[in-house]
């Protein structure tokens, strides 16, 4: 266990040998099997459900656990008896066998992806995320066929952020921070070390843990940042909600993983493209679209908003499936030392680009006529026109802008965790949280209201589990409305 950026990705590539070690030794019963391709390693008996899953969507549920087969040419006679092996363990993969992947459901995905790891009869199995974007209750019944899986003899390593449950289960326990063990034991006793004590004395009193969640929240905060900053636009400047807003996030982050993909492309390298394109996105919409029906018919713009959104994320799906996706690089990974502690250079990379943001955001808001156009226009649009400013002009601006922002967001947010499709929802959410909880029209409250749900999101999916951070997310925003109403920097609406 351990949070983003801790190494237990790292760990298991290095394992099954897509990821070479720089020092050390990985032994395998009593044998040094550094030197051993992947694929010899599988035939060994070390089998990895990845990240994400990982599964062939576009084929059928039997042709993704024949093709587990492919290395094992003397095991495909008993093909037959290890599927009805499988089936007996996941009768509901037997009454889906002909379907294609893509059309399962998250349960049923993840359920496929350990049935894979599990036909070729392997004697170590790894697992990366099991709980991935899966309900709490499914998550629970697929921790209780790994525990079956573990009673039929099958070592089972299994990886997660979902503390709480994994320890209540497991034979043993690491919990890894920068690359490095930070504890390790019986894992009742590491419950009561990590949930029992105050904060203060979490992981035996290692206040470098600590520290390392909150570099991680304010991180989290800075990229939030970005997703509120391009909402405070639209709602400060053009008094509008855009319901696409998170969907355009997401857009980027998938245009950045084609680049990545087909390209080689780092996603950060190819943002500025990627900019370019949602401003010009931003802008047309605004201009062919939306203008048409302000000042006054916000409910059409939030018709017009939704119906693009909903656009957006069935052509992900078509394009992409429902199966999520990641811009992991293997070289942002590595850790940085800042004194004595250990900190992800994503982690870093991140906040310098939300920094950058911020700062340009400001002196563009500041110094330039078009930034102090937007910021007089939501004061009195008419006295604006007497000026000769055309407010629907200036609001194709602000909302490519916006938009561009949202990017930035979405593009990070890709490089810190899986998406799909149906993020978008999330991105949006987060956005408009960020300014409820700051305030509608300072920029200054977006920045704090950002940090506030980046820490949040932080610490309670290390203290309470990952299924709980977006419920503290939300509780927070609940909380916010019902005693400062206007946000925490009072707005003048």
């Amino acid at each position: 266990i351990g949070p983003n950026g801790a190494g237990k990705t790292t760990l298991c590539k290095t394992i099954v040998g897509l990821v070479s070690p720089k020092s050390g030794s990985i032994i395998f019963e009593s044998e040094k099997i550094n030197h051993l391709s992947p694929v010899e390693r599988i035939r060994k008996g070390i089998t990895i459900l990845p990240e994400g899953r990982r599964l062939f969507s576009n084929l059928s549920v039997k042709e993704n656990l024949e093709l587990a087969f492919y290395p094992f040419k003397e095991e495909r006679k008993r093909m037959q008896d290890r599927l009805e092996q499988v089936f007996n363990i996941f009768p509901i993969l037997r009454e889906r066998q002909n379907q294609l992947a893509g059309k399962l459901s998250g349960g049923q995905q993840q359920m496929l992806a350990i049935a894979r790891a599990l036909v070729t009869n392997p004697k170590l199995l790894i697992i990366d995320e099991l709980s991935l974007g899966l309900a709490p209750k499914v998550f629970l019944s697929l921790l209780d066929i790994v525990k079956k899986i573990r009673d039929m003899g099958v070592s089972v390593i299994c990886i997660d952020q979902n503390v709480r449950q994994l320890l209540e289960v497991a034979d043993w326990a690491y919990v890894l921070e920068g690359g490095r063990i930070r504890m390790e034991g019986n894992p009742k006793e590491l419950i009561v070390n990590i949930y029992g004590k105050p904060i203060w004395e979490v992981v035996n009193m290692d206040i470098l843990v600590l520290l390392s969640l909150i570099i991680r929240g304010i991180t989290l905060g800075g990229v939030f940042a970005c997703l509120g900053l391009g909402a405070f636009i639209w709602r400060g400047v053009m008094r509008i909600v855009n319901l696409t807003h998170g969907d355009y996030a997401v857009l980027s982050a998938y245009l950045c993983f084609v680049f990545l993909t087909f390209f080689g492309i780092d996603p950060l390298l190819i943002m500025p493209l990627i900019l370019v394109i949602m401003f010009s996105l931003g802008f047309i919409v605004q201009k062919f679209f939306i203008n048409r029906f302000l000042p006054g018919d916000i409910t059409r713009v939030v018709l017009i908003t939704f119906a693009l959104g909903f656009i957006i994320k069935n052509m992900l799906q078509l394009i992409f499936t429902v199966d999520e996706r990641s811009l992991y690089l293997m070289h942002y990974r590595q850790a940085v030392m800042l004194g004595p502690l250990e900190v992800p250079l994503l982690y870093l990379v991140s906040l310098a680009f939300a920094f950058i943001v911020f700062v340009a955001l400001h002196l563009f808001l500041k110094r330039t006529l078009l930034g102090k156009a937007m910021r007089a226009i939501p004061m009195d649009a008419e006295a604006a026109k007497m000026l000769g400013i055309d407010p629907k002009q200036v609001y194709n601006y602000a909302m490519g802008l916006a938009t561009m922002l949202a990017a930035v967001g979405g593009t990070i947010l890709g490089l810190l965790y899986q998406f799909s499709p149906a993020s978008g929802f999330e991105y949006m959410s987060l956005a408009i949280g960020v300014v409820i909880i700051g305030g509608f029209t300072h920029v200054k409250g977006t920045i704090v209201g950002s940090l506030i749900l980046g820490l949040v999101y932080v610490l309670s999916g290390f203290f309470f589990g990952i299924f709980y951070q977006t419920v503290a997310v939300y509780l927070t925003i609940l909380v916010t409305l019902c005693i400062r109403p206007t946000g925490i920097f009072k707005s003048e609406e």
